[in-house]
């Protein structure tokens, strides 16, 4: 058997045992009690993004997706899947081509390089997605994250697959604009919108990256991909702190996760609105006192890239939190205000002032006692 007959078995072989396997676990889904997100490892305080009861989940975190696709390549229809549905079109034969188109094959290659934690195998998959489908925007975005070698290598990446799906997908942008979660065709151009952002972000470009969550979030109201809370923090980043608030206020914001007030601390500090911040942030501080002190430390030179897009909720908080702490710090009245009031913390501990004064040679006599 030659090497390109084997590779076309083993891939018919996983295509089909992922038919089956996503007929069965979506038949077993209930799609009115979905999964709390805190399975996957999130924070009490960190707002998750709109992932879909599918995600995350190990193997499964694009399986909802998959069988939308499967669904609208087959049929032309859009919509949630049920298992019935999968499990119907695996059993009519209708899906026998779909491992015969190219796009589809290598969009299948690219969720795998995005489900696998192994750096390695992710890039492998990625370049065999490509061999498929060289334009797929998702195999790109993780080839963009391993290869590249500088910042400004990667946004020229992830610009380049940016603007290659626009033009595929001109239409469907076109038709589902403000709704394009609705599409699902359309989610690796947002993932590579996303990515695209954090990058410039990283490549110390935080304007122009603001304005690509800016579009995002113009572009689908359900904010599938999650660009409401990095938007939020970007906005405080360049001082609109109107626009922060306007995002604040949304009723859609988790007003009581701990970043998000955080946030709103940090908007009132911009508004000028002193009093208020205070009142925030000593109802904040009640127990965590700790973490004004974290956040008054300045951040670290260089704004780490988070990595291609994954859907993992944990990772999205963490870029969350530090894209709040760049945040406080780019404005140099707040980080003063903030640095205040941490110190004032510090000093006011029980045994500061004997701390303090051991290291001048002042300790009191009974300090050893």
């Amino acid at each position: 058997m030659s090497k390109k007959t084997k590779l076309k078995k083993d891939r018919e072989r996983r295509l089909r045992a992922q038919r089956e396997m996503s007929a069965s676990r979506l038949e077993r889904r209930k799609p009115s009690t979905p999964r709390a997100p805190h399975h996957a490892g999130v924070r009490p305080g960190v707002p998750a993004r709109q992932a879909g009861p599918d995600a995350p989940g190990g193997q499964s975190r694009f399986l909802n997706e998959r069988a939308q696709r499967w669904i609208l390549w087959a049929n032309g229809t859009r919509g949630e899947p049920s298992g019935d549905d999968v499990r119907d079109l695996v059993n009519s034969g209708a899906l026998a081509e779909y491992k015969n188109d190219s796009r589809e094959a290598g969009q299948e290659m690219a969720y795998e390089a995005l489900e696998t934690a192994d750096r390695e195998r992710s890039q492998h998959l990625a370049l065999q997605a490509l061999h498929f489908d060289d334009a797929c925007a998702d195999a790109r975005r993780v080839l963009a994250d391993i290869e590249a070698t500088s910042h400004i290598d990667r946004v020229g990446r992830l610009k380049k697959a940016l603007l290659d799906e626009e033009t595929r997908i001109a239409d469907v942008l076109e038709e589902f604009d403000g709704r394009l979660s609705e599409a699902v065709e359309a989610m690796p151009y947002l993932r590579a919108r996303f990515d695209l952002a954090c990058a410039l972000w990283s490549a110390d470009r935080r304007p122009r990256g603001r304005t690509h969550f800016e579009k995002m979030f113009a572009q689908d109201a359900e904010d599938a991909v999650g660009a409401r809370y990095p938007l939020i923090m970007a906005r405080l980043h360049d001082g609109d702190h109107a626009g922060a608030r306007e995002l604040l206020d949304d009723p859609k914001t988790e007003r009581a996760e701990l970043l998000v007030r955080w946030a709103r601390v940090l908007e009132k500090v911009l508004a000028g609105e002193l009093e208020e911040a205070e009142a925030l942030y000593l109802e904040l501080r009640e127990g965590r006192e700790g973490e004004a002190n974290s956040l008054a430390t300045p951040p670290p030179a260089d704004f780490a890239y988070p990595g291609f897009f994954r859907d993992e909720l944990m990772e999205y908080a963490a870029l969350c939190l530090r894209m709040l702490h760049w945040a406080w710090h780019a404005h140099p009245e707040s980080s003063a205000w903030l640095k205040e009031r941490a110190d004032s913390e510090t000093s006011a501990e029980p045994g500061a002032d004997v701390a303090v004064a051991a290291e001048s040679g002042d300790a009191p006599d009974d300090a050893s006692e």
